[in-house]
């Protein structure tokens, strides 16, 4: 990346401190050869630094080791922070709509209705979160 000229310089820093700090927080990668780190590890690696840095950083540091890993044939199984958020609020959707049509066949249309209003104000409320509503420790 640093040779090319048609990247920024400060895209060219951004990246870096990326890597940089993907690195600090698993000094065992820069050892691994390229495509030989497992789903196991990945995980883990996500599941520690998800906690320490911001959602943005994150996303990136896994775009970064996506991109590394790929380019070695090797699949990275780890999702960006939005992307987790969206698959839980589509699976609470869909539960919800699956017990707002138990209820309306149980209790009648008004029930149904009534639901639709509850269902969408439920889901107004998870698509306001981010991912720090579901750590313990805080940060940034």
């Amino acid at each position: 990346m640093h040779r090319r000229v048609d990247i920024k310089a400060t895209t060219k820093f951004y990246w870096t401190q990326v890597s940089k700090s993907l690195f600090g927080s698993w000094p065992e990668l820069a050892q691994k050869k390229l495509g030989a780190v497992t789903e196991e590890e990945c995980r883990e690696w996500a599941g520690r630094y998800a906690q320490i840095i911001s959602d943005n950083r994150y996303n990136n540091a896994v775009d970064f080791l996506r991109a590394s890993q790929e380019r070695a044939g090797n699949v990275v199984p780890l999702k960006r922070v939005r992307d987790m958020l969206s698959t839980m609020i589509h699976r609470c959707r869909e539960r919800l709509l699956g017990i707002l049509g138990r209820l309306s066949r149980e209790f009648g249309a008004e029930v149904g209705e009534l639901g639709g209003v509850l269902l969408e104000a439920a889901l107004s409320e998870l698509r306001r979160l981010d991912r720090d509503d579901f750590l313990q420790t805080g940060r940034r």
